[in-house]
């Protein structure tokens, strides 16, 4: 992939990378995790000829922070609308795990004018993850962090013993599965520069604490969580112990276009990583179908 790229847009910087020709891809990172996580996957995607584009979310690494405070989904939506427009494109396909799924949500609700397809893993739409997080006791014991990084404890809780939260987090949401030490590492160096942390916090912190909120931003992420008309292809690991496969049950009621379940076998929380040839089968056929 290409070194770093940078545009202003909607006051932050987008930093993305990118490689091969054709059609546009945009992926999406999660937590905690960066561009790098999608080497693999975009590098065997661009040789079937598209454009694949990877930029840090909004407050992560080199991006920086955002002049307006805002982390949440909408607000990377807006960044990632920018960008298309940015790269001289009128729609892209996007790819979103985890927070990144959050964002591509956003996008294809409130502008599906600028996406032909979209896919989403390991967080299913907002709507069904808000269900869960009251009403499910399952899932209320495996968002454990979400709850723990509303706290004012939670920068020193992960700042402990060089970001050892970090690697304990992919190790239990990917029962079975080696965590990427490698990888996870540069992680941990980018969550050390800056304002990452923080910024990586508020996205929580902003999605659940009307508190940590201003004027508006509230009807801007009920926008983000509107029924989605787009082609969507959601991908779900069927060991994930960070959000369970059973939570995303049901969720094609939240599309009114054409949907598809898939559970990957074999695979945790991050299934483009762990089952890579499953997953990037499972987009190329989605792709083809358009």
């Amino acid at each position: 992939m290409s070194a770093d790229r940078r545009a202003r847009l909607n006051g932050v910087d987008v930093v993305y990378r990118e490689i091969g020709e054709g059609p546009l891809v945009i992926c999406l990172h999660g937590f905690p995790d960066s561009p790098d996580t999608w080497a693999d996957a975009a590098r065997q995607i661009a040789s079937d000829g598209y454009r694949v584009v990877s930029p840090f979310l909004r407050g992560y690494g080199p991006a920086g922070s955002a002049s307006d405070g805002c982390y949440m989904a909408w607000a990377g939506a807006e960044d990632i609308a920018a960008l298309i427009g940015h790269l001289g494109e009128k729609q892209a396909r996007l790819i979103g795990h985890d927070c990144g799924a959050s964002v591509a949500h956003a996008v294809a609700a409130v502008h599906p004018e600028l996406v032909s397809q979209l896919v989403t893993m390991s967080v299913p739409h907002g709507r069904a993850l808000f269900s869960a997080l009251v009403s499910d006791q399952a899932q209320q014991r495996r968002s454990w962090y979400v709850f723990f990084f509303l706290s004012p404890l939670a920068e020193l809780g992960l700042q402990h013993d060089d970001y050892a939260l970090i690697e304990r987090l992919w190790k239990d949401w990917s029962p079975g599965h080696a965590v990427p030490m490698d990888h996870v590492r540069s992680v941990k160096a980018m969550f050390s520069e800056g304002e990452t942390l923080k910024n990586a916090l508020s996205f929580y912190r902003q999605t659940h604490l009307p508190s940590h909120t201003q004027t508006g931003w509230a009807a801007a992420a009920d926008r983000a969580r509107a029924m989605i008309s787009v082609p969507t292809l959601y991908l779900h690991g069927a060991n994930d112990n960070c959000i369970g496969a059973t939570v995303s049950e049901g969720v094609d009621q939240m599309f009114t276009g054409p949907f598809r379940r898939v559970l990957v076998p074999k695979a945790g929380h991050f299934p483009h990583l762990e089952n890579p040839q499953f997953f990037v089968e499972e987009v190329r056929r989605f792709f083809a179908s358009a």
